[in-house]
């Protein structure tokens, strides 16, 4: 009897669980329908424009891309680094970042960008001193279209390289070179002779124009011009015979051994000395540095 009773009360308690289950969902539908549920918003883009540059065909100097991206949350100095090294979507134009490198990190401070790439931007870059160029200039420049970038430091695996490829140094900062889009970057040699060119054509302006003239070297054009008038007047053609390129912190010092032809005879130089630095994307000649050589007979 007390087992018949047991198990009639526990038949009961079930019933009555099942019932009140039953009621709760019944409750909780009616009030899903009767009610608007939040659901959390995907995250709107914004669409924007940016300006990459990549080499052309011949990777002499730069031509700009123009995309439109959609941009969430990332930063758009990265957005401008991954479309950068992604490469150009023109088929006439060439990629400038190294195939397989990684970018570990970019930001910006006081209008510097910094960018951090695995070895591989060093390891497997290929080309000469113009490449290596165009290779810099197309992430600088890309970069400084952003209106808060002025500079641009590059480090590889954390650290400022003396000298990227061959010539040019990241050591520090590069500014924006607007003379590389859609002109040849010259090469500290390609330099120097067109700054014999100049003087064998009497073209002083312009190769007053090749010098680098810090502010402690009281010299303007009038009297640049009265010395090499009066010192390389006579002069009609230079022939470079030999040279040799060191790299020392940013600075070029090239050493040249060269003909000066005149009218009356041709004067042999051996390991003139020039010196060149990197400014806003050019070099040039450091005026106070030149060392015409030694004559040989």
């Amino acid at each position: 009897m007390k087992k018949n009773l047991f198990i009639i009360l526990m038949l009961l308690v079930i019933i009555l669980l099942l019932f009140i289950r039953c009621v709760d969902n019944r409750y909780i539908n009616n009030n899903l329908q009767n009610s608007d549920i939040e659901i959390a918003p995907f995250p709107e883009g914004t669409l924007e424009e940016y300006v990459i540059y990549f080499a052309n065909s011949n990777r002499e100097h730069l031509v700009k891309e123009i995309r439109t991206i959609e941009r969430m949350n990332e930063s758009r100095e990265e957005i401008i680094m991954r479309e950068l090294m992604k490469g150009p979507i023109d088929s006439s134009l060439r990629a400038t970042i190294p195939p397989r490198v990684r970018m570990y990190s970019i930001t910006t401070a006081d209008g510097i960008t910094y960018v951090n790439f695995s070895k591989e931007f060093v390891t497997k870059f290929s080309g000469e001193e113009m490449q290596e160029a165009t290779t810099i200039y197309s992430i600088v420049n890309s970069l400084t279209e952003l209106s808060h970038v002025n500079k641009v430091n590059i480090l590889v695996e954390g650290e400022r390289l003396d000298v990227y490829n061959k010539l040019m140094s990241l050591k520090e900062a590069y500014s924006r070179n607007e003379k590389i889009i859609m002109g040849s970057f010259m090469s500290p040699a390609e330099v120097i002779k067109q700054y014999f060119n100049y003087i064998a054509n009497k073209d002083y302006r312009r190769a007053y124009d090749l010098l680098y003239r810090p502010l402690d070297i009281n010299i303007d054009y009038s009297m640049y011009y009265h010395l090499l008038r009066t010192s390389k007047g006579d002069v009609i053609d230079y022939t470079i015979r030999y040279y040799s390129v060191n790299q020392v912190n940013g600075t070029i010092t090239m050493l040249v051994d060269y003909e000066e032809i005149t009218e009356d005879e041709t004067r042999y130089y051996k390991n003139g000395k020039f010196k060149l630095k990197n400014e806003f994307g050019e070099w040039k000649i450091l005026l106070d540095e030149i060392e015409v050589g030694e004559i040989q007979e």
